[in-house]
């Protein structure tokens, strides 16, 4: 795509010697500023040498003189920029301003003088270009598909938010180390782009093809930049100097994001479509449930419900709470819901525990049996010093007290209450209730009793005591 080796000579065009003036000034600035982003080779080069400058600039003539076409120079230059320059210059700033200015030279027959290109600085001379046929008009993919591989179902969703056609599907790889990746690509009529097996080195090469998208596809209207990598910001910035509207596009673990940079407006998109809070919610209690049949064990590790959610969901726990609450463990998204779960970690590095706060059904293993057999079977099971409403009440006073001994007189999570009375007497809190015959809900019953106060913050209640 990048290649104009078959072109003729453009011997006669004025825009060769202020092109070439103006590359030579660059790198020169470059050298000056920032010699770290100059190729190791030629950094030892007698740069303040006005005589080499020139001899410089004579090669330069010399090789943009064989481009035909003067909207090819811009590549051509881009090229000698990758002779001279590293990739730390493409991702900065001064890349962009380069960008404006090659565009501006070579867009208006106007000479510029030597002053304008020393600094970098654009000018404001742009030249106006005429709008074309809305009917042309068209949306341009660039892809990093080593960190953000697209399937058909996500470069629909893309093609949604843009408001013109996508018309141009560009992917950037190491194409030897994809499989057979390309093959599939290319089926999906992507111009593959290969680059060599390298840190950034698909950032880099996007951001030279992308800067020179006017170039090649003047009807161009918007650009999505699929990349993970912030670097490509830059890009951004150029292609919206060039009155482009830019949709920025990254992944986080299973989710595309879409930003509009001109709007802001957001759009997300699951790569994998995941479940509800509420459809989460259910199968994880589910599992807990059959889990606890199958080990006769009330309490289970976090990470084996995640062994068993991966197992018949095909998806990973964490992918959806990611989904749900970005940037936050599994452990935090079921403390936001004590209603259902308890979670229990006896240690700060110790495995995390949990068990059903209020199960919506009885174990599997009891549903054989009827209900005067359930009700026989009760009071065998309550803890031996707790056979009525006030022992039970007074036993969660201790357990109050004990964790808010270094506090007297603060607020709890209830689901850390309901977790340490199962941790002294062996079973579910709710069990024990419903035992008695006090009903199911714990709030509720905190409520009843003198001894509490009750408060409901967000998703999760907080008790402490009336009097201390």
């Amino acid at each position: 795509m990048l290649d104009d080796s078959h072109l003729k000579p453009m011997n006669d065009s004025s825009v060769i010697p202020s092109i070439s003036r103006y590359v030579c000034q660059a790198i020169f600035s470059t050298y000056q500023n920032h010699p770290e982003w100059l190729n190791e080779k030629y950094r030892n080069q007698p740069w303040d040498s006005h005589r080499f400058q020139e001899k410089f600039r004579s090669k330069l003539v010399e090789e943009f003189s064989k481009t035909e076409d003067k909207d090819k120079l811009i590549v051509k230059a881009i090229k000698i920029f990758n002779t001279f320059l590293l990739p730390d210059f493409y991702v900065s700033s001064n890349f962009t301003e380069v960008m404006e200015n090659l565009r501006q030279i070579t867009q208006t027959e106007t000479v510029v003088s030597s002053n304008q290109v020393d600094g970098l600085k654009p000018t404001s001379n742009l030249l106006k270009v005429t709008p074309e046929s809305t009917a042309s008009a068209m949306a341009i993919l660039l892809l990093d598909a080593e960190n953000l591989p697209l399937n058909v179902e996500t470069e629909n969703f893309l093609a949604g938010c843009c408001k013109y056609p996508i018309r141009i599907k560009i992917a950037f790889a190491n194409w030897r180390s994809m499989g057979k990746q390309d093959t599939e690509y290319h089926g999906r009529s992507y111009e593959l782009i290969h680059v060599p097996a390298c840190k950034d080195s698909a950032d880099i090469k996007m951001a030279t093809v992308g800067a020179s998208i006017f170039l090649y596809y003047p009807t161009a209207k918007e650009v999505l930049i699929c990349s993970s990598d912030k670097a490509l910001l830059h890009l951004r910035n150029t292609l919206q100097a060039q009155g482009l509207t830019v949709y920025l596009v990254r992944k986080h673990s299973e989710i595309i994001t879409v930003v509009n940079s001109t709007t802001g407006h957001t759009q997300t998109h699951a790569i994998k479509p995941i479940p509800t809070i509420d459809q989460f919610i259910n199968q994880i209690k589910d599992l807990i449930a059959q889990e606890q049949k199958n080990a006769s064990n009330q309490w289970v590790t976090l990470s084996r419900i995640s062994q068993l959610y991966q197992a018949k969901y095909k998806t990973q726990i964490r992918q959806v709470v990611a989904g749900h609450l970005p940037g936050k463990k599994a452990q935090d998204f079921f403390m936001n819901y004590p209603v259902d779960f308890v979670v229990h970690q006896p240690a700060e590095k110790s495995e995390v525990y949990m068990t059903l706060f209020q199960p919506d059904r009885l174990p599997a293993v009891l549903e054989t049996q009827t209900s005067i057999q359930l009700t026989a079977q009760v009071p065998s099971q309550l803890p031996s010093n707790i056979t009525s409403k006030a022992d039970l009440e007074q036993a969660l006073v201790k357990i109050v007290i004990a964790l808010t001994a270094k506090s007297p007189g603060s607020e709890v999570s209830i689901s850390n209450v309901g977790s340490e009375f199962h941790k002294q007497y062996g079973q579910p809190i709710t069990q024990v209730m419903a035992s008695l015959q006090l009903g199911s809900k714990l709030p509720k019953f905190l409520l009843s009793c003198n001894s509490f106060k009750l408060k409901n913050v967000g998703k999760q209640y907080l008790v402490c005591l009336s009097q201390v």
